[in-house]
């Protein structure tokens, strides 16, 4: 089952289509905390220790756990267990040298040192932090990577602010920009949108692409992707104004203020943070003001958390009592939660990934369905394919990972939106109860070199028809170069002459040129259990030869390698003793009748045999007793 982590301050409460978990924690002082995994219905699965000073927190890419930051003086990350709730140890001890206590966000994203795998980002009032992401894995302590500290020199322009996200690359270098956050109790709130890509360790070498006039929208607590309010086509930023008490949205390319989106909470509520769901509608998470509400339940005081579902096309609110306060102590006036929604989504754990560099003789593409809602229900799918989607709009996201597909950020719900792709794309699967495609039944094989393919799957499953049809991401892969092909050759017999024996090899090997440069292939001969008594005389070059000093069989590998992609086969010598041996050993072979002694000639000898054997007879004179 593949889950989509959804980020949100406020206690959740709703009647989901389908089953799911909410991963929560509850801020109760800075002495007591829990971290929470519930059932749909808010049942609880099991409840973490007390954990002071609990943050917000994310669930990594790399093994689905969950990281969590701390605050005032326990400002660390510290990582628990996803199926129990277990601490699993501290990711990144208390951070020195802040000028804030607060750890205000944590996400994974942005590759910063190059290894391939998604590191930790913390962000708090003043500065900006990155962990190494390798090393968050496992109960060992993982190494800061690079700080930066730009203080405030107007406004809120410095380094550091109140949310973060890894939004749409505004720069086209590929990469995602990192969008803050900032703003206090005033009118000086900012969005900084920051190249990491350019950007190197120093805080002058903090690359800051766009920095946005946020000044109507005053504590900035949660940034994301959220509808597309201009108009455009294009998805707009969404910010949490705590203390305007409201939702306000910008454009992400240029920064312009698109006005309030949802202004039921002020004077209410103080939000904290906001979540786009599925089916178009945003949730909110806060904690109350000063004065009661009506709409809450008995027993909810002054501070309890709450969450709101605003519906922009009916610009209806509804308000949701959290079931959750008996677990808050009746006195405490500063309490909240942050809460992750964990639902089933469409097809995941696509092959080829997403992205990915192919060779030309790919055959064939799969993907994996989500279970059923109910047991015994059947998912079926649509495909559609297309070599040519001018449309596309990947939204390249570092929190995407090839180490684990189960977590996704929220935001894909919008990336797999891509506009028009069924104007260019040709539906070659419908309805089908499937998890892969032979690429021969829908395109022209091998693949072109340097053409890109798209392709999407739909789902539908039949244990809950009402949910309709389910479209999945437009995935894409680069049909690129080819690895060598190559045939070490057939196996060979041999025979020792005055106890050696020299062998000519005899491959197969061709290219596609590709990548040029170098435009060429090496090849690399191996003995693959290395024997004194074999010796490869040249084994860079293609047709080397072999000198064997013994009788026996010895397995060579050839290697060939186009200085990106590398092939490799094996081939046996068999040596004996003589050529007789030899020749018996060779599949087929077949005895000539005049070889009476089977020395593999006829000869004089095997006449003599013949010749004493003349008018032999062994049939019988008479019946046997």
């Amino acid at each position: 089952m593949k889950w989509k982590a959804v980020f949100l301050m406020g206690v959740l409460l709703v009647s989901p289509v389908v089953m799911a978990d909410i991963l929560y924690t509850v801020y109760i002082d800075s002495n007591t905390g829990y971290l929470f995994r519930a059932d749909d219905n808010m049942n609880t699965i099991w409840q973490s220790t007390n954990q002071r000073s609990i943050h917000r927190f994310t669930v990594s890419p790399l093994n689905g756990n969950i990281y969590a930051g701390f605050d005032n003086l326990d400002r660390m990350v510290k990582q628990f267990d996803r199926n129990t709730g277990e601490l699993i140890g501290i990711t990144v001890p208390t951070i020195s040298g802040l000028a804030s206590n607060h750890c205000q966000n944590l996400k994974f994203g942005y590759d910063w040192n190059g290894d391939g795998v998604p590191d930790l980002w913390v962000i708090t009032r003043d500065s900006l932090l990155v962990f190494n992401g390798a090393g968050t894995v496992g109960a060992g302590v993982t190494t800061e990577l690079a700080r930066w500290t730009v203080p405030n020199t107007s406004g809120n322009d410095g380094t550091g602010g109140g949310a973060m996200l890894f939004g749409p690359d505004i720069t086209n270098d590929g990469i995602p920009e990192l969008y803050v956050g900032k703003g206090s109790n005033d009118s000086n709130g900012r969005i900084n949108v920051y190249d990491l890509a350019s950007s190197a360790v120093g805080n002058e070498n903090l690359v800051k692409v766009a920095t946005y006039n946020a000044s109507s929208t005053r504590d900035i607590e949660e940034i994301i992707m959220g509808p597309d309010v201009s108009g455009d086509g294009r998805l707009d930023l969404l910010v949490v104004s705590a203390r305007n008490y409201q939702l306000r949205a910008y454009d992400y390319a240029v920064g312009t203020d698109l006005g309030v989106i949802e202004e039921g909470i002020t004077g209410r509520y103080y939000p904290l943070g906001v979540a786009a769901m599925p089916n178009g509608s945003l949730l909110v998470g806060s904690r109350m003001k000063s004065e009661l509400d009506p709409l809450w339940v008995s027993g909810a005081e002054t501070g309890g958390g709450n969450m709101l579902r605003y519906d922009p096309a009916s610009q209806t609110t509804v308000v949701y009592a959290p079931t959750l306060l008996a677990y808050w102590p009746a006195t405490t006036d500063y309490r909240y939660t942050y809460v992750q929604y964990l639902q089933p989504t469409e097809v995941y754990d696509p092959t080829p990934e997403d992205g990915q560099k192919v060779t030309l003789d790919l055959a064939e593409v799969s993907w994996t369905n989500p279970e059923p809602n109910i047991p015994g229900g059947i998912v079926t799918c649509d495909v559609w394919f297309s070599e040519n989607y001018p449309e596309y709009l990947p939204f390249p996201d570092p929190n995407v990972s090839d180490l684990d597909p189960n977590i996704v950020p929220w935001y894909s719900q919008y990336v797999r939106e891509n506009p028009n792709f069924e104007s260019y794309a040709t539906k070659v699967v419908s309805n089908q109860a499937v998890s892969a495609m032979e690429l021969a039944d829908v395109t022209t094989l091998p693949l072109t070199f340097g053409k890109r393919y798209f392709w999407r799957v739909d789902t539908r499953d039949t244990s809950n028809p009402e949910a309709g049809t389910t479209k999945g991401k437009v995935w894409t892969f680069l049909a690129d170069n080819s690895a060598p092909q190559v045939d070490a050759g057939a196996t060979i017999y041999a025979y020792l002459i005055d106890g050696t024996v020299t062998v000519t090899m005899a491959p197969s090997v061709s290219d596609d040129g590709r990548p040029d440069p170098p435009g060429k292939y090496t090849v690399l001969w191996e003995v693959t259990v290395e024997d004194p008594d074999v010796v490869i005389n040249s084994p860079t070059i293609e047709t080397t030869t072999v000198t064997i000093t013994r009788t026996g069989s010895f397995v060579l590998k050839l290697t060939v390698n186009d200085g990106q992609l590398s092939n490799s086969d094996l081939v046996t010598i068999n040596v004996y003793a003589d050529a007789c041996q030899a020749a018996h050993a060779v599949p087929g072979y077949s005895r000539p009748a005049g070889d009476i002694n089977d020395d593999c000639e006829v000869d004089l000898i095997d006449l003599a045999q013949l010749a004493a054997d003349w008018l032999e007879s062994t049939a019988l004179v008479s019946p046997l007793p």
